[in-house]
């Protein structure tokens, strides 16, 4: 009877460990996703509005949008994937101007905590005429998406720009990596650090955000003013060419559900009983 009692209260306890873990679906492997948006002059939402130069407007210093993003326009306002600006100087071997182009990117995002690029920027930067006037800057709308629709981000958010000059002293902080020919230029943003989540059945999705640094850059966070941006430096050249990634990873955990919490008090109160019975023998 005492054997019995023994096996029958391990059999429970097993079988309560086993409808526990089996109360939880597998967790969703992979996301696919895809990016749109870009660059823009001013907004329909909100106050600010982007697109200047350091001597007026946009015409000032010929700055010029193109190849419009046909995608979507979740902001409610077109944007481009190329911005260009400035009077190319005669120095410049290619006669072309300055510009930053976005490549979207499209693909799946595995939940087992990879980065994945969801866009890359390229920075074409070209000698200028100083009297031809300076990007200062140009707003950027950038929407993620994940195809399933279980989530979606949009965000708005300026792109001010610090055309240097050609010449020592650089400005201070200046990253010895990218330094040569020239001083090198650097953009002003706010952080991509940010994490959300999203529930679909049994699990908590965490999603994050970043910004990498790839050939010609160099990214930090500084503060201003007491308020944190992330500084992006881009090689200077005739032409330098730069480039940034945007990258997103996604992680889960589950979430217990008043079910599976009485499973797994069962599969306890099982191996508590379990338990006490073999002191007792």
């Amino acid at each position: 009877m005492k054997t019995q009692s023994k096996t029958t209260l391990g059999l429970l306890a097993g079988a309560a460990c086993l409808l526990s873990a089996q109360a939880f679906a597998a967790p969703i492997a992979s996301f696919d996703f895809q990016t749109s948006g870009g660059f823009y002059f001013g907004s329909v939402q909100g106050g600010g509005s982007f697109g200047t130069c350091n001597a007026g407007g946009p015409a000032t210093c010929a700055l010029t949008l193109s190849d419009p993003d046909t995608l979507s326009s979740p902001g409610g306002f077109q944007t481009y994937n190329q911005v260009s600006w400035g009077t190319p100087h005669s120095s410049n071997t290619t006669g072309e101007q300055s510009s930053l182009a976005v490549n979207h990117q499209n693909g799946s995002i595995t939940t087992d905590g990879t980065w994945f690029t969801i866009d890359e920027f390229i920075h074409t930067n070209n000698v200028l005429n100083a009297d031809g006037g300076w990007m200062t800057s140009v707003g950027l709308y950038g929407f993620f998406e994940l195809l399933s629709g279980e989530y979606s981000l949009g965000a708005e958010v300026p792109l001010l720009f610090e055309e240097t000059v050609n010449a020592t002293p650089c400005p201070p902080g200046t990253p010895g990596s990218i330094l040569n020919p020239v001083c090198p230029d650097y953009y002003l943003t706010f952080p991509l650090t940010a994490s959300d989540s999203f529930i679909v059945g049994d699990y908590k999705y965490n999603i994050s955000f970043q910004f990498v640094a790839g050939p010609g850059a160099v990214v930090e966070e500084i503060e201003i003013d007491g308020l944190t941006w992330t500084r992006i430096w881009t090689q200077e050249g005739n032409p330098g060419q730069s480039r940034v990634f945007t990258q997103a990873s996604i992680t889960f955990e589950p979430i217990p559900t008043p079910g599976t919490l009485a499973l797994f008090g069962l599969s306890l109160v099982g191996m508590g009983a379990y338990a006490r019975r073999r002191k007792q023998s």
